[in-house]
């Protein structure tokens, strides 16, 4: 039998970077904050720049960072995946 196994903390850390504090978006790509954006059901202008996906992840996600790492918490356990195989 394989054991895959995934902890929150390494899914957390790796894909949800962005919800810690201290975290740049100026350090990510147009296409990372759109799917930021776009995960969270964030709308924005479809010719929207860099600084206008900043700001937007500025006054949408920023401060709904520690809702949406609660949400995260509630959704996900420690316990590993087991393939069965």
């Amino acid at each position: 039998m394989d054991v895959l196994i995934r902890t929150s903390n390494t899914m957390q850390s790796d894909e949800f970077d962005y919800l810690q504090g201290g975290f740049d978006p100026w350090s990510c790509t147009i296409p990372r904050l759109r799917y930021i954006l776009v995960k969270h059901n964030i709308n924005y202008p479809s010719n929207a720049n860099k600084l206008k996906f900043v700001e937007i992840f500025n006054d949408k996600i920023v401060p709904k960072s520690q809702d949406f790492l609660t949400e995260l918490k509630k959704g996900r356990s420690d316990e590993g995946i087991i393939n069965a195989q």
